[in-house]
């Protein structure tokens, strides 16, 4: 659990804000991030680099130093760049694992929006 907001509710939050987010002409879907095997912090930038890729902005839960949930817009090869309501511009992925790190990310709190058409 983080700062009392534990995965399964951080999900369907989500959802139900995509849900309430949808108009008549697009629907905003919710995408969990779905791994083979436990995945490395590699594996993990590689599936962040695919959904930036297919203009899929993906959802994060910064936890350590920040504990802080966020956007990730962009990712080059040295940081995360996050659209978030903190302000916060970006973290370095040299500083970002899932155990140790300043930024720790779990891979099961995931997720990406894809909006399409109706």
């Amino acid at each position: 659990m983080w700062a009392g907001m534990e995965t399964r509710r951080w999900h369907a939050l989500v959802r139900k804000l995509a849900k309430h987010a949808s108009t008549d002409d697009f629907t905003i879907d919710v995408e969990r991030a779905e791994f083979a095997s436990k995945p490395t912090i590699d594996r993990v930038f590689d599936w962040i680099d695919a959904s930036l890729a297919q203009r899929k902005p993906v959802l994060v839960h910064l936890d350590g130093t920040l504990n802080h949930f966020s956007v990730v817009a962009g990712l080059t090869t040295t940081r995360l760049e996050l659209f978030d309501s903190a302000g916060h511009k970006f973290v370095m992925r040299s500083s970002c694992g899932m155990k140790r790190g300043f930024h720790i990310i779990r891979p099961k709190a995931l997720l990406r929006l894809a909006v399409r058409p109706r």
